[in-house]
């Protein structure tokens, strides 16, 4: 899920961290449009034969793709990032994948996506979430029984919509409405169930046939990780990447690239120390920000343009099954603007920027995680990050060290940014207060004038484009009055869509009408849902009342229940748990999962004041060991997904015998907490007694004698596997190594690539067993309804693999590394945007409270790095760099920004 707004936020700050990625399609675009521009050239110009434009039409596109889309060694894929949206419709009017297959084979092309842009050279790693440690479960289980509440919630508005629809003559007749719990479950996508089985046999078939046929797989190896070996599908790649990264002879110019949505793979990119490295996501584009190359228009891209299927353009080269862009965050540029923010400060001991990454990504912690709840004081929108920032580099000097060290808080240095946050906490608090006034403000007087606020601002923005049109020649003198405006809401949206059935359904089949009535039902539930979550929240009666006289008591009255002789004991309580927690967060980024078991066992954090005296913090954990599937299902699911767990199990759920009932309740509190809309609530759900959840199922499933041969296979843990061909035997060792194994019938343990000596560039173990042999034989797809062919002569070899284990994550450079090329000029920090996320306002804030002066945040800052120590650390050795802009741009720039 990651950090709400961290990923806005850092694009914003740092605005070159983020640039397009090109795929295939847009890359056909763009021969076209150089196609087109070439053909409108002056006519005067010497006019180049077919063979020098397609050169110089191909040396455009190449400079673009290089500019865009950098080289890559190894691609590492967060599975569940793409699982997720394949199992759903793949956009506005598309169909839903009716099938398991369908939605395996919108996964394959979904990777086939991604492959085909980032080209990896060596590696892909592709990792599905499995068991996690017990302190995301309990995200994992708010989020699942929020699920089935929704589900249910459209269930019922679809019942409702469709009578609506009979009384106004729509003969509408869908066999699946008012039954969406019969539809796919998104639950099911959790290790254990029989999808994630199916799944797993499809994604290894996939893999072997790429290997097999496709060039572009051609001499890299795979590894699988799949939703039966422990751990979340991130942390899995990013263990690997440490243990790769310890072992002699990495090659430490390795060029790495993740795909997946969370935010916190940027934080989890930087802990690595690897400045090659890129995340690749999907870009999410407000239509106001869309903008169409072809027909010149906003609110669209490209292949989104409504001309394509009018026959107004050649649509031939624009087909897509499921609009996605792309962007690459490139964590150097990341590198580099911190670096600017801090290269200045002076310090009384080495400046060490590595150690200023590993405490960036600590005090990040604070505004969001998936393990610990923010604080309730600290809001990125509200300019929280910021604000750390400064108080960090203003106090720096005067902790005599840094606050974090291979994995470790030193909680004596972080209790002096504590106690700066503390001072500012109050007015942090009456700042969000004022804000969420104004916005209450002008959402209400947005429904005094009609609820039409957003459709007029809309219209001013039409006519102000306008302007900048060509006038056209119109016959008439009189002037043409202004349509009304139309408040888009679900009553207005409902009746338009009736109108809309009416006029057509004499015109359709009835299974033309039962499609479309389909597709507007699903568009008009999605409007009543929102709107209804949003009346609910703006009922909410805030009884906290934040920022207003007594307001620390009462969060821990009503979040807690404490009453008020008690508190003092209480916040010593939960100060010790959110320590721990922000310990155990910051380990699991750096040196893995130091507890299975541990969890926050709250559902509110303390605040920053209340957290500060921490001397002698000493903090241990227990490792344990990770649950095993079927106990993560049945303590993260609600009864509305016992179907996919054994039959041995489901009583539980409902039986009003089961000695574990209270853990699904079936109506549960979801406090606003002051969101916006209802299911950004936090849903208050017991918390799960692991002893008691064991203890039923062992009596459930007999000690596992209820469980049949296959549920058993659902509940082991298993292996990781690493693919790779035998086409390219004089080059592997890994290949030589196997097959003089197999030649001899055994079964052996090898220790491959310790010291990195061929070419095959891994580290690890591999378990050479002989029936995974199946070297020139026939390959049966394990689904025939799969988008994959059989194999008739198979060339790939899949064996199990363990990675090398490492005994701790050095937080440095590696000494071979090479600095990647600088983007970011030295003048750019001055000017970058602080006014959005509160930026400027909490800097101002820290002036008037703490005596802060502006400069700690770089706004005043003199150009150039300070002192040849500091530029060695990003590679820039001698002299202080200045920008290599002249002077006149610089200050033509500098009057346009301010």
């Amino acid at each position: 899920m990651g950090v709400p707004a961290f990923f806005r936020w850092l694009s914003i700050r740092y605005p070159k961290t983020v640039i397009p990625a090109l795929s295939e399609d847009e890359l056909d675009y763009l021969y076209v449009q150089y196609e087109e521009e070439n053909q409108a050239a002056d006519p005067n110009e010497i006019n180049l034969d077919q063979d020098d434009q397609a050169y110089f039409i191909n040396k455009k596109i190449q400079a673009k793709i290089k500019e865009n889309n950098p080289e890559f060694d190894n691609l590492y894929l967060d599975m569940n990032g793409i699982i997720h949206p394949c199992t759903r419709a793949s956009g506005p009017g598309q169909p839903e994948p009716n099938t398991l297959e369908e939605m395996f084979n919108n996964v394959f092309a979904y990777v086939d996506k991604v492959m085909r842009i980032v080209k990896p050279q060596r590696l892909v790693y592709m990792a599905v979430d499995g068991v996690a440690p017990r302190a995301k479960m309990n995200q994992q289980r708010s989020r699942r029984f929020r699920g089935a509440l929704e589900v249910e919630e459209q269930q019922a508005r679809e019942v409702q919509i469709h009578s609506q629809w009979v009384k106004e003559g729509i003969k509408f007749n869908d066999a699946t409405l008012g039954r969406a719990g019969e539809k796919f479950d998104k639950n099911v996508i959790t290790p254990g169930t029989e999808f994630m089985y199916k799944l797993s046999k499809s994604l290894q078939y996939y893999v072997v046939e790429r290997l097999n046929n496709d060039p572009l797989w051609k001499g890299i190896k795979v590894i699988f990780s799949d939703a039966n070996v422990p751990g979340e599908g991130e942390h899995k790649i990013l263990d690997f990447i440490r243990s790769q990264r310890c072992q002699p002879g990495y090659d430490a110019n390795t060029r790495h690239c993740i795909y997946g949505a969370d935010a916190d793979l940027i934080m989890l990119g930087l802990s690595t120390h690897e400045p090659h490295f890129c995340v690749i996501r999907e870009a999410f584009i407000m239509d106001n920000d869309k903008w169409c190359d072809k027909c010149k228009e906003r609110g669209h891209l490209i292949n989104e343009c409504p001309k394509l299927k009018k026959g107004g353009m050649d649509d031939t080269k624009f087909h897509l099954t499921k609009s996605v862009s792309f962007q690459f965050i490139r964590l150097n540029v990341v590198r580099e603007y911190l670096y600017l923010e801090f290269s200045d400060v002076q310090l009384p001991f080495p400046f060490d920027f590595e150690r200023i990454i590993d405490d960036f990504v600590f005090f990040c912690f604070f505004v969001g995680n998936d393990f610990l709840p923010h604080s309730p004081s600290l809001h990125i929108r509200e300019g929280a990050i910021d604000a750390i920032m400064a108080i960090y580099k203003y106090q720096l000097p005067a902790l005599g060290d840094y606050l974090t060290f291979n994995g470790k808080i030193d909680f004596n240095r972080v209790d002096l940014i504590l106690n700066d946050i503390a001072k500012i906490e109050e007015e942090l608090i009456k700042s969000k207060k004022q804000y969420d006034d104004m916005v209450k403000a002008r959402e209400g007087r947005a429904q005094v004038t009609g609820g039409a606020g957003n459709a007029q601002n809309r219209q001013h923005y039409q006519r102000e484009q306008q302007k900048f049109k060509p006038a056209e020649p119109t016959t008439a003198t009189e002037d043409k009055k202004e349509e009304p405006v139309e408040e888009d809401n679900f009553e207005n949206r409902n009746k338009r869509t009736v109108t809309e059935l009416q006029q057509k359904q004499a015109d359709l089949t009835e299974e033309e009408l039962n499609k479309l009535a389909a597709e507007k039902m699903k568009d008009i539930v999605k409007k009543l849902i929102d709107e209804n979550s949003k009346k609910k929240a703006e009922k909410y009666v805030d009884r906290v009342q934040l920022g207003e006289d007594g307001w620390k008591l009462r969060y821990y009255q009503h979040k807690f229940h404490v009453a008020q002789e008690d508190l003092g004991e209480f916040i010593g309580i939960i100060k010790k748990y959110y320590l721990e927690g922000l310990q155990w967060v910051y380990s699991y980024y750096y040196n893995g999962c130091v507890s299975w078991s541990w969890y926050y066992p709250f559902h509110y954090a303390p605040f920053a004041g209340d957290l500060i005296g921490l001397s002698n913090v000493d903090i241990k954990f227990d490792l344990g060991v990770p649950a095993l599937p079927f106990e993560q299902l049945m303590g993260v699911f609600p009864k509305q997904s016992a179907h996919a767990v054994p039959p041995c199990y489901r009583p539980l759920f409902t039986d009003a015998k089961s000695e574990i009932i209270d853990f699904y309740p079936t109506n549960f509190h979801i406090d606003i907490n002051g969101a916006r809309y209802e299911w950004m609530g936090v849903p208050l759900l017991p918390f799960i007694d692991w002893r008691r959840l064991q203890g039923a199922l062992r009596k459930a499933d007999r000690n596992g004698e209820a469980l049949t041969a296959h549920e058993k296979e659902l509940n082991k843990i298993g292996d990781v596997l690493v693919f790779f061909s035998d086409t390219h035997a004089q080059e592997s060792g890994l290949v030589k190594s196997v097959k003089q194994i197999t030649s001899t019938s055994s079964t052996e343990t090898v220790q491959l690539f310790a010291s990195f000596s061929t070419k095959d560039q891994i580290s690890g173990t591999v378990h050479v067993v002989q029936e995974k042999i199946s070297l020139g034989k026939r390959v049966k797809s394990p689904y025939p309804s799969l988008s994959l062919k059989g194999l008739e002569d198979n060339n790939v070899i899949a064996l199990p693999f363990e990675h090398t284990t490492y005994e701790l994550h050095l937080s440095k450079l590696l000494t071979e590394m090479k600095t990647p090329d600088r983007i970011v000029e030295d003048f750019e920090i001055q000017h970058i945007n602080r006014r959005f996320f509160g930026g400027e306002k909490a800097i101002k804030m820290l002036e008037g409270v703490l005596g802060f002066e502006s400069n700690l945040s770089a706004i005043n800052r003199q150009q150039g790095y300070r002192g040849y120590q500091n530029n060695k650390a990003l590679g820039y050795e001698g002299v202080t760099q200045q920008s290599s802009y002249p002077r006149s741009q610089i200050g033509r720039w500098r009057r346009r920004w301010l």
